[in-house]
């Protein structure tokens, strides 16, 4: 058949949306360029084939910002379809929808409105029309209208979709969920907040419900691009409530549902994997168990890699196998839906005491322009018997940021951001520990020490909270509540990944014999004459920055071998053998990423206790200029995933770091946490990363 043919065309095309529908646009983009291309070569640039593929290509351009080309590819495309069908074809119509739809995004209300109403017109005509479709293209329009202020007309056609949809798709449908947010949207423009909090917790309702039962059924890839979805939705409500300045108790349970249904999700995919398939006495399922593991495993080698080297044919023949496996594997999770069971409000509520609180604490972007770029951030607080969560907004994430890149990777400096006063052991230098603590926790604690809550007046004495974003990088417990006091003076607190482990608690066995698992002393190049074992001599001046050094320049060239580290490891394998715990010591060229996966393979249980003395690191989210700046840059730092742009590392990362070869079949030294993510820790029970 070869590659000129038709089948192979349409084949791209295909692939092409399935990579869009995953998120990953850059594959989608390649397999629609080569469509293109085959298809002007078969049919010319006036068939409609040639305009469906312009037509694919121009979303995907909106996707990722790039509007003028977008556009000229829309209107290329509009052409082709009327001359070939006129303008009463259904694929006229929808891209007018999408043309419609990318001048709101341009802010172009003139040309948004011509579309919408050329397209409004078709479909009055049209004697076969479908009527979900109908309706779905009514609350597209309907939306635009609300946005220019255009209310009367919107509320019209917002209830003519409502009625179809609801006759053709019913009300778990995605179409009726997108339906319920945009009206949502437009009752709050309209001021009608408390029915707009409704259509959110009704959307919330359904979406969280089909997310549920989705998960059960979906590859790693298609659930990140679900929850990217769900995020977006999310962000549509919080955007609302961001706006109140009083509490709805609908709005704020929606809000506290979103934040439930989507935080930790792969996580406890991943984990449901290690408990009930890793342990499954069928052959073939521990089979295709261990071939996801492994390809997990190559994955994360190529995807490490440098731009330059990198396989992107071997990663896409990966990827498809990893899905297949993953889907397989899938029919055999009977039990994820009682690990991921459903949890209540009322659950949460009744799990905590009076003297007890939870919060969740999570962040948006707020608004839908182009220029509303302001991530803000919330926190949920539950108390004992409520009906409903409390909702704070705190602050924007640019005003963390400026805290904390006030510190960098220096120690010292993080020492000072959380100190509340200037002296000698402090050098002097600026402190801004009363900056962090205005910023996080004094609007919670104003919260928590009022009458409504235990009687106030101190009542409250435990704290279970989960971070979100940056908060991850704050240490709640050393934050200062004045000169005297921190915050782990005031309060017991418990750091979660998400509070619903209140709910849903995972029975933990009582060790018989502990054991631990120590890595320390980590020699960093591959070959290095440091002697990383405890005849090292000792730091004699015990301030912690002193103890700790930076990696080298930039982060890109690698990582300095950490004085004191060989000592700590050989002083807590003595401590731990003191006590009969039986443990594994790593140190040097031995604290190697190998070792660390061979915790909990197979049928040998990871350690109670593991103990990891060595560097971490952490990248923000790359600028969408990547294309421009990969190459010969560190891989790690550019990956698009965030779970390959964070890790530790451990024995020979530095070669891989500044992007040399890894030689044979050996690991790179560069734990991400990616592959961290997939080990098998089922049975630890205390992790230190030191």
């Amino acid at each position: 058949m070869g590659k000129q043919h038709a089948h192979y065309a349409n084949s791209l095309e295909n692939i092409g949306n399935f990579y869009k529908d995953l998120g990953q646009i850059e594959k989608s983009r390649k397999m629609f360029d080569e469509c293109r291309v085959i298809r002007k070569a078969l049919y010319g640039d006036k068939h409609y084939l040639y305009g469906k593929i312009l037509e694919n290509l121009a979303v995907l351009l909106a996707v990722v910002k790039d509007y003028k080309e977008s556009e000229k590819m829309f209107l290329e495309a509009k052409e082709i379809y009327r001359e070939t069908f006129g303008t009463e074809h259904p694929y006229y119509l929808n891209l007018l929808i999408n043309l419609a739809n990318l001048y709101i995004l341009l802010n172009n209300a003139e040309n948004a409105e011509k579309y919408s109403e050329e397209a409004l017109y078709i479909m009055e005509i049209q004697k076969d029309k479908e009527e979900s479709d109908f309706a779905v293209h009514l609350s597209d329009i309907a939306s635009f209208y609300s946005r220019i202020g255009k209310f009367e007309k919107a509320e019209a056609l917002f209830s003519r979709a409502k009625l179809l949809l609801e006759t053709y798709l019913g009300v778990n449908h995605p179409f009726y969920i997108d339906y319920l947010i945009n009206y949502g949207i437009h009752c709050s423009q309209l001021g009608n907040l408390e029915l707009a909090s409704r259509c959110f917790m009704e959307a919330e309702s359904a979406q969280e419900q089909n997310t549920y039962e989705s998960v059960k059924f979906m590859s790693e890839l298609e659930m990140e691009n679900l929850i990217f979805k769900n995020q977006v939705t999310s962000n549509e409500i919080y955007s609302v409530a961001h706006k109140i300045q009083y509490q709805i108790p609908e709005l704020n349970f929606a809000l506290w549902s979103q934040v439930f249904s989507l935080k930790g999700l792969l996580l406890d995919k991943t984990r449901a994997f290690d408990l009930i398939i890793g342990n499954n006495p069928d052959t073939t399922v521990s089979k295709t168990y261990m071939d996801w593991k492994n390809l997990s495993r190559s994955l994360a080698v190529e995807k490490s890699k440098p731009n330059y080297v990198r396989d992107s044919i071997l990663i896409d023949d990966l990827e498809a196998q990893q899905i297949a496996a993953e889907k397989q594997l899938s029919r055999n999770l009977t039990l994820f839906s009682v690990n991921r069971r459903q949890v209540t409000w009322q659950q949460v509520s009744e799990s905590i005491q009076p003297s007890e609180v939870s919060i969740e604490f999570s962040h948006y972007r707020y608004g839908r322009s182009e220029k509303a770029d302001s991530v803000f951030y919330m926190a949920l607080v539950t108390r004992p018997h409520d009906r409903y969560p409390v909702k704070l907004t705190l602050f924007e994430e640019k005003q963390l940021q400026q805290l904390l890149r006030k510190t960098g990777d220096n120690a010292q400096a993080t020492t000072n951001l959380y100190a509340t006063r200037t002296g000698d052991l402090l050098d002097a230098a600026p402190t801004y520990g009363k900056e962090l603590y205005d910023l996080i926790w004094r609007p919670i604690d104003s919260l928590l020490n009022s009458p409504s809550v235990g009687g106030g007046r101190g009542e409250v004495k435990t704290v279970y909270f989960s971070p979100s974003g940056l908060l991850h990088r704050v240490s709640f417990a050393a934050l200062p509540v004045n000169d005297k006091k921190v915050l782990s003076d005031q309060y017991q607190l418990h750091q979660l990944g998400s509070t619903r482990s209140l709910v849903v608690k995972t029975p933990e066995p009582v060790a018989q014999n502990y054991t631990a698992a120590v890595f320390g002393g980590v020699q960093y190049d591959r070959n290095t004459n440091i002697v990383a074992d405890s005849t090292a001599p000792e730091i004699t001046d015990n301030r912690l920055w002193t103890l700790i050094e930076r990696p080298r320049a930039t982060g890109d060239e690698g990582f300095d071998y950490l004085p004191g580290t060989a000592q700590e490891t050989a002083s807590l394998t003595r401590a731990l053998q003191a006590q009969r715990v039986q443990v594994q010591s790593h140190t040097g060229a031995q604290a190697s990423e190998e070792m660390l996966k061979s915790l909990g393979r197979d049928t040998v249980k990871s350690p109670d206790i593991l103990h990891i003395a060595t560097h971490g690191f952490f990248f923000p989210d790359p600028e969408k200029r990547k294309e421009q700046r990969f190459g010969e840059e560190n891989a790690f730092k550019w990956n698009e995933n965030p779970l390959f742009r964070s890790g530790l590392a451990l024995a020979g990362a530095n070669a891989a770091w500044s992007g040399q070869p890894t030689p044979g079949n050996i690991e790179d030294g560069i734990a991400t946490a990616y592959e961290i993510s997939h080990l098998n820790l089922s049975n630890t029970k205390l992790v230190v990363l030191s």
